[in-house]
């Protein structure tokens, strides 16, 4: 593998090579009482891809898993990055540790674009870019880093999704080339862009819902800001300035992740009109 500091990162993308491919069963994460399916292990010879995913590849479904998030790529220069700016925590920082089905090398954030169609071996497969990789708190506990995570979106070192469109085998040394770009104004980085840091940009929140090959995860975040800004753009054109309604609701389970994170669904509480 070259050393990270040789490749670059912004240069155009058109092939690269499957350097590991990764599954793993879901297991309980170290110190925590949630499973996870981010411990991937290596996998040798060919492995069946599906529309959902690598064959024996296990997700946590509230988060991972699902036609748009099938596989999961990341890019393994990024590690001498992520071992330069957190020193101690440097021998957790190695191919893998982001939970990545797909290890390759060049192919990054950067060079490419949602919606892109790549083939991958001589099976067949192709995939297709759907979502940046949204970072959670197993992250934290992954790297034992406090408040890791949004480092990731940060340094738009997230990772990314693919969905497939035709299934096949795959194995470690495949070639990735890209066969299709529609979108080559939405890298994965300009994304990330508009869905972490700059959210209130509406010209770029209605073009990024208008992208029809996003993966719904992010496309109904931009689609929701569209909905309330155009709503604001209505009650200012009617001088309606009133608050909006508030709607009371109520805990209804509380589902611990951590010592110190609790999941909490809540209800929507209907209320009977006053009487008058």
């Amino acid at each position: 593998m070259s050393p990270a500091a040789d490749i670059d990162l912004y240069a155009p993308f058109e092939n690269d090579t499957i350097l590991e491919v990764r599954t793993s069963k879901m297991k309980t994460m170290p110190g925590l009482t949630i499973q996870s399916g981010i411990d991937k292990e290596l996998r040798a010879g060919k492995i069946d891809v599906t529309f959902l995913g690598l064959v024996d590849d296990e997700h946590d479904p509230t988060f991972h898993g699902g036609r748009d998030k099938a596989i999961h790529g990341y890019c393994s220069s990024h590690y001498t990055q992520w071992k330069q700016e957190f020193p101690d925590a440097e021998a957790r920082f190695k191919p893998g540790g982001f939970g990545e089905n797909f290890v390759t090398e060049r192919m990054n954030e950067r060079n490419i674009c949602i919606g892109d169609i790549f083939s991958v071996g001589n099976d067949g497969v192709l995939l297709q870019i759907s979502l940046p990789r949204q970072p959670c708190f197993k992250l934290n506990h992954r790297f034992q880093l406090k408040n890791f995570a949004p480092n990731t979106f940060k340094k738009s070192r997230t990772g990314w999704y693919y969905r497939v469109l035709h299934e096949g085998t795959v194995q470690a040394g495949d070639e990735i080339r890209l066969v299709e770009r529609k979108w080559p104004k939405w890298t994965v980085e300009r994304v990330q862009e508009y869905l972490h840091r700059t959210t209130d940009n509406a010209e770029m929140n209605e073009e990024l819902s208008e992208i029809a090959d996003m993966g719904d995860e992010a496309r109904k975040a931009f689609l929701k800001r569209v909905a309330k800004f155009k709503a604001q753009q209505r009650r200012a054109a009617n001088g309606d300035e009133k608050a909006e309604k508030w709607r009371e609701y109520e805990v209804v389970e509380k589902k611990p992740q951590t010592s110190r994170i609790t999941r909490r669904r809540q209800a929507w509480i209907p209320r009977a009109p006053a009487a008058t």
